[in-house]
């Protein structure tokens, strides 16, 4: 074992000094690997010999590992027992996981004692071989593929990295399958890493394409936020699947492995739950537009009619009068955006300042409601004051109008010359003297003032 290959003898290391070479060498022979597996002897050129070569030669070559077939290791060579104690090693990950510094240290002891020279480039070796078996995991959670950066962090920190081998079958095979099935996938008889890559990857996908409103509302089923939750803290696929989604719908492994009408009835559940949590934004945009009909149009009429209708509704404001705010709704409201959910997006951030894509709380909606109701009041009033003919150089104009369940709704345009500014401001500061330091009672007398004026007017 130790003296097939020259790079790693102590005489070469010796003869170098320079551990940079050994790096290079580790490093170049861990991309060949990974990018050029599926080549005969990696697509290492035939006329030349550089050290990553010779590790290929030394570790798979010499060895009867062959790459490209089924793999399998010759009974007659010095690696053999080498290779049944990795396969062991994988063998107990299966009911717990193991970290890589488990076999770190079973290789380093008796009988092997193999050299950490050695053991640094079998054992990503040895993983990548059997990368469908198991499922790598490292501090941010699991590694879909085993890359040759992740060989050499998994190297460098080796206590940060753990593998769980598959163990899948009976009713998890079933529910694994039914998961393919859902995703329009082929069924398996075989799980592997691969086969789960493409499984999970579909629901992980999913779940970062949702608006942040679908990953934060509430107005969802139980089981709804419960597959969300679980998509969300994923980090170990097989849990997610055997155990988390399961839970999150009321069903646990014993109850779908002794009923298979209960399995067919989880997979429809979370059919059920992802399909609500992917059209829970376009159910937020269909309110916003009930909102708009039912409170401002008054009719179920199309989006480019009801664009029109409010568009048309302060065609005579003047709008260089408006403030910010009521400036911007306008510009918003007679954009050229013909896409329904954009141009309600547009408006519902003018009152809660974020796009609907990004609201993260279920109030924002309320919050849009009243907002949006008090800006149509208020540009109705301002439109009507628009609409009459006074001189805006000469003239102050507003709109009052107090409503009350014994005298009814009192309306009245106030009109004065700006020559008269003064003489109300000082009556305004006359007032201001009498007044008390609560507000609503403040508020109630200026009220019972005005009513008295209005009413006899």
């Amino acid at each position: 074992v130790y003296y097939q290959a020259p790079i790693f003898t102590n005489e070469l290391v010796n003869k170098h000094k320079m551990s940079s070479q050994i790096y290079k060498a580790k490093k170049d022979f861990f991309k060949a690997l990974t990018d050029h597996w599926d080549k005969p002897d990696l697509n290492f050129p035939t006329d030349k010999f550089p050290p990553e070569k010779t590790i290929y030669w030394a570790l798979f070559k010499s060895n009867g590992i062959d790459l490209l077939d089924a793999i399998r290791v010759n009974n007659q060579n010095q690696f053999q027992a080498l290779w049944q104690v990795s396969l062991a090693f994988l063998e107990s990950a299966k009911s717990s996981r193991r970290k890589i510094t488990e076999l770190n240290d079973i290789l380093s002891k008796r009988p092997f004692k193999l050299k950490l020279g050695l053991i640094e480039f079998w054992i990503p070796s040895f993983l990548f071989v059997h990368r469908d078996d198991f499922a790598l995991f490292g501090p941010n959670g699991y590694i879909p593929a085993l890359g040759d950066e992740t060989m050499e962090l998994m190297l460098k920190y080796p206590d940060e990295y753990e593998i769980k081998t598959f163990a899948v079958e009976g009713v998890k095979l079933d529910i694994f399958n039914s998961y393919r099935q859902f995703l329009n996938q082929d069924t398996t008889e075989n799980f592997t890493n691969q086969s789960f890559i493409e499984t999970i990857k579909p629901f992980l996908t999913f779940y970062r394409g949702l608006p942040e409103y679908s990953k934060h509302t509430k107005r969802l089923s139980k089981e709804a936020m419960s597959v969300r939750m679980a998509i969300s803290k994923s980090k170990d696929p097989e849990q997610t699947f055997f155990e988390d989604f399961p839970l999150a719908l009321g069903y646990n492994l014993h109850r779908l492995q002794s009923s298979q009408e209960d399995l067919q009835l989880y997979t429809s559940h979370l059919r059920e739950a992802i399909r609500e949590l992917r059209t829970c934004y376009d159910e937020l945009v269909n309110r916003v537009e009930l909102f708009i009909l039912n409170e401002l149009i008054g009719a179920e009429v199309p989006f480019e009619v009801y664009k029109q209708r409010l568009q048309n509704r302060f065609t005579k404001t003047k709008k260089h009068l408006l403030l910010p705010a009521q400036k911007t709704f306008i510009q918003r409201l007679d954009s050229q955006i013909d896409d329904r959910g954009a141009w309600i997006n547009s408006i519902a951030q003018v009152f809660i300042g974020t796009s609907l894509q990004n609201m993260k709380s279920d109030e924002d909606e309320i919050i849009l409601y009243d907002k949006f109701k008090t800006m149509i009041m208020d540009l109705d009033s301002l439109t009507n004051i628009s609409k009459l003919d006074y001189s805006e150089e000469t003239e102050e104009v507003t709109n009052l109008e107090i409503g009350s369940f014994i005298d009814g709704i009192n309306k009245k345009t106030i009109r004065w010359p700006k020559s008269k500014q003064k003489e109300v401001q000082t009556l305004v500061e006359g007032m201001k003297t009498q007044l008390s330091t609560d507000k609503t009672l403040n508020l109630a007398a200026l009220t019972d003032l005005l009513k008295h004026l209005l009413k006899n007017d």
